[in-house]
């Protein structure tokens, strides 16, 4: 279903195609200066604010709420920035844009030769990590939903998903930018099979933990609520007895893009026991950085509608989820 585009569809089309072809990653004080645009992105959501600060309020009670919110569109602000530079970085300039804590639990995980499986959450500079890694030589395959939302949901919620040339275009300039990385890409409509083949050759397989697309759900305490999370990465985890990484992608108080490798986790003797124990290690590093998580929460509370495993069962529309309540 196509729908008229509205000006900020205009506007991320002209940033994700034609401005990123001004930029050279040569010259890094181009995103220095850049950066300092990012009030206009704040002040033109300001009709978000009030679900950010609703999200932000129920999974990290302890922090400020209110302040974390500018800092939250500061940080998502610079990571786009530099998300442009995805096609043009190489081993040579990478590490001008992302810093890494943790090589030593990277390579205490292959050193186990189970295969590694990068649990992360969507936070951060992730673009730039998988950067890292590929640019590093490490053989690296994501998993992940691309493309744009199937016909049929888009049909069924136009609101939010309804499509038009801008976005197909914006879309298709960030994949192509992606797929110039040495990366491989297997999308969550295919087999698992890559998957379990790239375990076995312990090459790293990547998945964002808390994605909204699957096919199997668990209620889970997750930052201070019960989410609904997939089940398959610890599934697969058990299955391969591959080795977990919790990853954990940030942006200091300097600016510096960096991303966090912890300590690796095997899997336990059943797949509910190391989701436990994996997101206990993970959600103790984002509680230290609860600004990164911020439009992720956002995303998903305008969209608990769409479907029926809303990220967190609290703001679920109707009681489609309780399907999932019992084992």
């Amino acid at each position: 279903m196509k729908q008229a585009p509205s000006i900020g569809d205009i506007g991320r089309w002209l940033f994700w195609g034609p401005f990123r072809h001004t930029l050279s990653p040569n010259r890094p004080r181009q995103i220095r200066l850049l950066r300092e645009a990012w009030r206009a992105q704040y002040l033109g959501s300001r009709k978000q604010h009030g679900l950010m600060l609703e999200e932000l309020q129920h999974c990290f009670p302890s922090a400020d709420a209110q302040a974390l919110i500018p800092k939250a569109y500061k940080r998502a602000w610079q990571i786009h920035l530099e998300e442009l530079l995805l096609g043009k970085v190489n081993s040579r300039t990478i590490d001008r844009y992302i810093q890494v804590d943790g090589t030593t639990h990277l390579e205490q995980a292959l050193a186990k030769q189970n295969g590694v499986l990068l649990l992360y959450p969507h936070a951060g500079p992730v673009m730039l990590m998988m950067a890292w890694l590929a640019h590093h030589d490490y053989p690296y395959v994501q998993y992940a939903a691309r493309g744009l939302p199937p016909a049929e949901m888009a049909e069924a919620h136009p609101e939010l998903l309804a499509s038009n040339w801008f976005r197909e275009r914006t879309r298709q300039s960030r994949e192509a930018a992606e797929d110039s990385l040495p990366v491989e890409f297997v999308t969550l409509d295919k087999s698992v099979r890559p998957l379990i083949r790239a375990l076995k050759k312990n090459q790293i397989v990547a998945i964002a933990f808390d994605g909204r697309i699957g096919q199997r759900w668990h209620p889970m305490p997750f930052l201070n609520r019960i989410a609904l999370l997939s089940s398959g990465p610890y599934r697969l985890a058990q299955r391969c007895d591959a080795t977990i990484l919790p990853t954990f992608c940030w942006v200091d108080d300097s600016g510096q893009s960096r991303v966090s490798f912890l300590e690796p986790l095997s899997a336990r003797d059943n797949w509910e026991q190391t989701a436990h124990v994996f997101l206990q290690a993970i959600t103790h590093t984002m509680e230290l950085h609860p600004e990164e998580y911020a439009l992720w929460l956002l995303h998903c509370r305008q969209r608990c509608s769409i479907d029926d495993h809303p990220l967190f069962i609290d703001h679920a529309s109707d009681d489609r989820y309780t399907k999932w309540m019992t084992d």
